[in-house]
This record gives C-alpha cells, structure tokens and sequence, in this order.
C-alpha cells in the first residue's frame, strides 16, 4: 500500500513538474500599454478618460460631416479591423472608431462591467464628448451587438444602423473559433490569462476567416499583442462569463439596417442573418460569397462601397414603396386600357377589364413581389368589393373630398405585412364605363355592362369622385443580395 502510494504521489509530481515546465515554456508576460502605444498609437490615434479608462480611439475625415460613421469592433479585435474600410469612408465621411473597454489599447474596464447595458453607456458617453448627436452606426460581432442595442435605447440617435456578422441569435450550428472555446473551459480558462501560444491566437484567426491564406503574421502579431495588453486576458475571460444571446431589442428598432453577412462565417453562422432579417422592421440582407466572420478585413473592397451606398441612399418608406407599386401597376393597366379603346372601342375596354385586367394585375404582384388589388364600396366584379378597414378608409376618404381637402393614402401594418390604402379618383376617360347612364354611358356600352356584370353598381359617378382604391400589401422585407 505505501509502495503504490509512493508511486501516486511520484507520478502526481511528475505531472505537475511538466505542467509547470509547459507553464513557464509558453507562457508570455503582459504587455505595458506604454509599450504598445509606441507601436500602435500613431497619429491620428488619440486618447480620452472616461470611466477610469484611457480610450484609445481615432477620428478622421471631414470634420464639418456632422452625421459620422461611428463603428465598434468584435471581440479581442480594436480599431484596426476597419483600417482599409476607413481609408474609403474617411474620403467622404468624419468617421470615429474606439477600442472598446476589455480590449486593445483601451484595457480593461476598472468596474469590470462587459454588459451589453453597460457597453451601450460607455458608447453613449464617448458620442456626447465628441458632441455626436446622430451618427450611421456599424458594428461586426459583439460590436454589432452593442450597436443594435444601442439602436434600440437611443433611436433618435442612429441615422442608419450596419450590422456585420453581429452576435445575439443562439445557434446550434456555431463552430466557435479556438480562442474562445478554451476561454469557456472552466480550468484552462484560468491558463489562458497566462498562456498564450501564438500558434492559439493564429488559429483562432483562421477559425473565422474564409480564406485562410489572408491571415498573415502581421495580422498575427496584431491581433497577439492587443491580446496581451495587460488586463485584457482577464477581461475577456470576464467578458465571456457575461456572454448571453439577448436579441429582445432587436424587434424595437426602428433605423433602416443594412445587414451583411460572411457565407463561410462558422463562428456565428449564416442562419442567423436570416433571423436578423425576419425580426429587423426595415433591413437590407447582403450575403458576402467566401468570406467569414470578418469582412471588413477579408473584403474590404466590396464591403467600403455597400456601406457608403447604403449611407447615402435615402431609403423608400413603406408609404412611397407601395405608391411606386401602384403607379407601375397604374401605367401597365392603362396602356392596355387605351390600346383596347383605341382599336376596338369602349365595348373592347370593357371586355379587356373582365378578361385581361385581373390577369395583368396578378402578373405585376409577381413582378414586385406585392399583392395588389383594386376594390370599391360600388364595385363592378364581387372580386373587387371593399371589406373591413377598406371600407372604412373609403367612407372617411370620400367624406375628405367632398369637404374639398386631399386624401391621403394610408400604411398600416396587419398580418406581419405592410398594408396600404391608395385612393382611385374618376377621371373624363373613366366616366365612359363609370359615369351616367344616358349621358356619358352609351346604350351600348350599358347593354355589354349588363351582360358581363348583372350586378353591376360602380356607375352614376362624375369627375374626380372616389371611385375605390388600390391595397397593396407588401412584406416588411427588402429583397436579399448577393455578393
């Protein structure tokens, strides 16, 4: 029994003797920040305390752009993940990014707060001291979560919202990237704030790269030494014990969002761009082929022109979407109207609207990808007659004109779809059909009304009255894109 406990104990030292040995063999010292600003903190790199922190961060470009580009990093990344972004954007635009607290040149937090809450404060507080009070906000990762919080807490304050890749969503198919599954291992965590082999931090690159072969040792050497900053190995471990996918906040934001996405992003994958997408009210979805967690680093050529497009864009409200429908539709419906007049007379127009017209409206819903419909309280067909809301909005759209005010179309939301109401009002040519009968309708024309509609009530009108209205119905959703 004391032999085999000699043996244990031998075997223990012997273990531990190795543990040690591999210890001191890979272990690295922390960084003096000191240290690193000599390297990294080169103009036009500044500094500013706030919350017991120096932050480091950069702002450039045209200081007179009083809506700038304000963009926060991903976890264990800074500032210089938007380097060849920034030289774009900067052309055009006054663009402000920081080292968020727990990381880079900033360091850790001295309260040690890595909420997503308390993110969101410290971002709100650096804008108010570079007096930012509306800015295009873009974050990738943990950034982009910060950013779509942000969004929600201060909607007033975000012009546009660009979301790269953002944690929150929870996903079974998520690979994760070496570095941060050992960082959740509850005994090599604790190693990690003392071990920190290169050959981890290259890999952990790799793991959300989509080639490879663009991880070069400078981006290495980058990425280990605002690791080894000191604090900031036990800020992330820190950090990731907060960790928590919370996309609550998502549905209240009201910015127009342009949403991109790595195809080969396994860190958080790409199911949940489509997630953002379904939940976010007024978003863009871009899907970037080949690249993974990180395009601003792996594709910034085509990334920099998306963002300036989407920033300079002035987005199409619901509203104006769905008045651009019906004037498509309009113009399609009308060309056909008059050609059927001009070659075979008011008869040949009617039978166009009992046989081509429903025909010709179904094929523009395809087109633009809406439900579009024709309907009156005094209808022609019983496939057009007005129900619900839409008789509501005729009576009181009809009451305005008569009181000689104009009528306003109207979008409501109903169905988790964009619903609108645009009003159709009689014109000359109109009263052929659908005026008197007698004095602007001919015997004839009666005769074919009454044989194509028995009961038939949209005439008796007079010129610019309220004949029915278009109802559009649209999805929520811009279309995807591909790159």
């Amino acid at each position: 029994m004391k032999s085999f406990l000699k043996k244990s104990l031998t075997v223990i030292a012997s273990v531990l003797f190795v543990l040690m040995v591999i210890i001191l063999i890979l272990s690295k010292s922390d960084i003096q920040v000191d240290q690193l600003k000599l390297k990294y903190a080169t103009p036009p790199s500044r500094f500013d305390s706030i919350r017991g922190m120096n932050v480091h961060y950069r702002d450039e470009g045209p200081s007179s752009d009083s809506i700038p580009l304000v963009l926060l990093h991903g976890t264990s990344s800074s500032i210089f993940t938007w380097d060849a972004c920034v030289k774009e954007w900067s052309k055009d635009h006054r663009v402000i990014r920081m080292d968020l607290p727990g990381f880079a040149l900033t360091g850790p937090d001295p309260n040690n707060n890595y909420s997503i809450e308390g993110y969101v404060a410290f971002v709100h507080e650096f804008l108010r001291k570079r007096n930012v009070k509306q800015c295009y906000l873009a974050g990738n990762s943990l950034g982009g979560q910060i950013a779509y919080a942000y969004a929600a807490y201060y909607p007033g304050e975000v012009k546009k919202l660009i979301l790269l890749d953002p944690a929150g969503y929870p996903s079974a198919l998520s690979k994760g990237s070496l570095g941060f599954t050992l960082g959740r291992i509850p005994v090599l965590k604790h190693l990690l704030t003392v071990i920190t082999p290169t050959s981890v931090v290259r890999k952990s690159i790799e793991d959300v790269y989509g080639n490879k072969a663009l991880v070069t040792d400078s981006l290495v050497q980058l990425y280990e030494d605002m690791t080894l900053r000191e604090g900031n190995r036990g800020a992330l471990l820190k950090r990731l014990e907060l960790e928590k996918e919370d996309t609550s906040l998502v549905k209240r934001i009201t910015a127009p969002t342009l949403i991109i996405w790595g195809e080969q992003d396994f860190l958080i994958p790409l199911e949940n761009a489509y997630k953002f997408q379904r939940d976010l009210p007024n978003d863009t979805l871009v899907i970037m082929n080949g690249i993974g967690h990180l395009p601003m680093e792996e594709s910034p050529g085509k990334l920099a022109p998306l963002v300036s497009e989407f920033i300079k864009t002035v987005p199409a409200t619901p509203l104006e979407q769905g008045r651009n429908i019906v004037l498509q539709t309009k113009a399609v419906l009308g060309k056909n109207l008059v050609n059927a007049i001009n070659t075979k007379g008011t008869e040949g127009a009617l039978l166009f609207c009992s046989e081509k017209a429903f025909v010709l409206t179904d094929s523009m819903s395809n087109l633009l990808e809406a439900k579009i419909r024709r309907v009156s309280d005094k209808n022609r067909s019983p496939l057009n007659a007005a129900m619900g809301d839409e008789l509501v909005y005729i009576n009181e759209a009809r009451a305005a004109l008569q009181q000689g005010k104009s009528i306003t179309p109207k979008m409501q939301e109903k169905n988790g779809r964009n619903q609108g109401y645009y009003p159709i009002v009689t014109e000359t040519m109109c009263l052929q059909c659908h005026g008197k009968p007698g004095f602007d309708i001919s015997a004839n024309t009666m005769a074919k009304l009454k044989q194509l509609y028995p009961n038939d009530k949209a005439i008796g009108y007079s010129v610019n009255e309220l004949r029915g209205i278009w109802v559009i119905e649209m999805n929520r959703k811009k279309p995807l894109n591909n790159l």
